[in-house]
Formats: C-alpha cells, structure tokens, sequence
C-alpha cells in the first residue's frame, strides 16, 4: 500500500505470542550493518555506469557524470555533475530515482532510505 517506500521490509509481530521478535531483531541488527556501509568509488561507479547503460540513459550526458560515497549512517551520495548539464537541466529527479533503487538493489541496501544530491562541478 505503500509504494514509495517499497525498500523498507514488513514483518508482522504479536506482542500476545511473541511470533517474529527474533525475526524483527535480526533485521534491526542487519539494517545496524548496513547503515555503516561504505562503498569504494570504484566498484561505486562500475555499477552506476551499468545502471545507465542498462536503463538507457543519454550516454552523452551521463558518461560526464560520476557518483561517490559522502557519508554513512544513512548511506548518502552525491552526483558530480558538470555545470552546463544542469543549466540545461538534463538530469530528471525520475532518473535519480532509478539510481536510488538500483543501487539499493546492487548493494543490498534494503531497509535503508539513501540519499542522492547533485554536485555541481565548475
């Protein structure tokens, strides 16, 4: 029923029966895990270069664009982006949504809501 946050998992609990608390508190320890997840800027950037290709983005416009790492807890990133794709408003927020989930998907970030800003590069 809730699409927009179809990364977070639901586990059904009963406080009656006690059925899932040991369920529910391996996924808060998994999900303690992952928040401190820090990927290289390498493997980083060889998925997010499969992701454009795969879903088709203009090459012209994304092979000048680089994604990294800028925080933990909860994972963040940044879009370098060079200045005049910006200007020409090039990058739509539908494609940073594509990002977001794949890349929740390729690093096993299910449970995490990351975040992606733009950086402009001068």
């Amino acid at each position: 029923a809730l699409p927009m946050i179809w990364w977070a998992p639901i586990i059904f609990i009963s406080a009656k029966t006690g059925k899932n608390i040991k369920n529910l508190l391996n996924l808060i320890l998994d999900i303690e895990c992952k928040l401190q997840k820090k990927i290289k800027d390498k493997e980083l950037n060889k998925v997010f270069r499969k992701i454009i290709k795969y879903k088709k983005f203009k090459k012209k416009v994304w092979e000048k664009i680089f994604l990294k790492q800028v925080g933990v807890n909860p994972p963040s990133f940044v879009l370098l982006v060079p200045k005049n794709i910006v200007r020409k408003k090039l990058i739509s927020q539908a494609q940073v949504n594509i990002i977001k989930k794949e890349l929740i998907k390729k690093f096993d970030l299910f449970g995490l809501s990351i975040e992606i800003k733009l950086k402009i590069l001068k």
